[in-house]
């Protein structure tokens, strides 16, 4: 595995291997759209709104417990020796399996606790399920990611989503009630996990491992890095959560449906230029100048990826939101230019905390989400209060771009520095 990383085509494969996730994403991005479609034209402005919701709040809830454990899980395959790493995953699938059920509960009394009904909060339990085995087979397949194996990944990506549309497709012609939509999600997981697992071939963990006290020792060494994730997935939903406590129906909805958009994207983004990461963790411990160039090449990619789909999503808003969602949604165009700003900032911020991630400097990586969270939280509600659905887009960008520029500068103090304009300038401190 070790061998594999330290080749010299390593950082060429992971490239390659990143673009083959993004056709795979993008080609399942085609369903994502067809399906997304005729659920906002199926369920309208309101109850689009409350679909959106509760699939945030169990994401939310699900990246405050996450931990980080599968970017953990590439970090410490990509680093230790052979003999720890059945042992690690081993611990961080029972982590996983452990901390699930606590998100499922924590999402399902916040929904019930927000005066929804029934069959929201039951939805709450299914979207929990799905993000279970989702969660439990990203750690499993970790070895796929290591051994740089991203063909066999991205199927299995590719396959939840027409899994996942072809669910939405018959839910829409049955005219099936909402609480199924998010069934939908656990169907879907699961076809996608049997698939990751199979390519796996007995190469994952064989079984989860419940110790406390190796676990106490994973949670010490990953304490910042842990809280730094839980803080990312708040922030980047703040919009949903701020828009549904203060906004109107309308806003959730207009919102909603541009924030679905963006997180098809997203998804994508972090797909793609995660692929570098286990070369990036193998040469932030072995060889620092090779480091300092692949984290100066990541972000030439990100940045000039990020400024041309920010470009596109800016003109094409008015045609994705009447395709999406119709004229009834007509508003939310506005919303997702915004957004479309804010993912130009996503790109930007990735590289940078993958290098921190990467260097093991987990405090920077935790006070760069900080502050991307107190930006974006004090400018959504203002924002929110003021310009309902497009002001929590606007603090979404603020708070994108204030994450980027907060990881530049982490990564410099740590010895890396990455150039707008050239690759000649970078530089590692050994």
């Amino acid at each position: 595995m070790s061998e594999i990383l330290d080749a010299p085509g390593a950082g060429d494969a992971a490239v390659r291997g990143g673009f083959v996730r993004l056709v795979a994403h993008g080609t399942g991005l085609v369903f994502a759209v067809v399906s997304g479609a005729l659920v906002f034209h199926h369920l309208g402005v309101v109850r689009s709104g409350r679909y959106v919701f509760v699939v945030s709040v169990a994401t939310i809830a699900f990246g405050l417990t996450e931990a980080g454990l599968a970017m953990l899980g590439v970090r410490e395959m990509a680093q230790r020796a052979a003999g720890d790493r059945a042992t690690i995953l081993s611990d961080l699938l029972g982590l996983r399996m452990l901390i699930s059920a606590v998100a499922i509960a924590a999402s399902a009394v916040y929904v019930a606790a927000s005066g929804h009904q029934r069959d929201l909060v039951l939805g709450a339990v299914l979207v929990g399920a799905a993000l279970l085995i989702q969660g439990v087979t990203s750690i499993a397949t970790v070895t796929l990611q290591v051994d740089l194996r991203f063909m066999s990944l991205a199927a299995a990506d590719l396959i939840r989503q027409v899994c996942s549309a072809a669910g939405v497709v018959a839910l829409v012609v049955t005219d099936a009630p909402l609480v199924m939509y998010f069934g939908v999600f656990v169907v879907a997981n699961l076809v996608a996990a049997a698939v990751a697992l199979a390519f796996l071939r007995g190469q994952g963990p064989r079984r989860p491992t419940y110790d406390l006290q190796r676990w106490r020792r994973l949670l010490v060494d990953a304490g910042p890095f842990a809280v730094a994730t839980a803080v990312a997935a708040i922030y980047l939903r703040v919009g949903v959560v701020v828009v549904d406590r203060i906004g109107t129906a309308a806003d959730a909805g207009y919102y909603g449906l541009s924030f679905r958009v963006t997180e098809a994207i997203v998804a994508g983004a972090v797909l793609g230029l995660g692929a570098v990461f286990p070369v990036l963790a193998r040469a932030a411990r072995t060889a620092p100048t090779r480091f300092a160039r692949a984290v100066q090449r990541t972000f030439d990619i990100a940045f000039g990826a990020g400024l041309v789909i920010a470009v596109l999503v800016w003109f094409a808003a008015p045609t994705v939101v009447r395709v999406v969602g119709g004229p009834a949604f007509a508003p939310a165009t506005t919303v997702l230019r915004w957004h479309a700003a804010a993912l130009f900032g996503t790109f930007v911020s990735l590289p940078f905390s993958y290098a921190l991630l990467a260097l093991g400097r987990s405090r920077a990586l935790l006070g760069m989400s900080i502050i991307g969270l107190i930006v974006v939280v004090a400018t959504a509600v203002a924002l929110t209060t003021s310009s309902g659905a497009v002001g929590a887009a606007q603090a979404t960008a603020v708070g994108e771009w204030s994450l980027a520029l907060a990881g530049a500068l982490f990564l410099a103090r740590a010895g890396v520095r990455v150039d707008l304009f050239t690759r000649s300038r970078s530089r590692a401190r050994p």
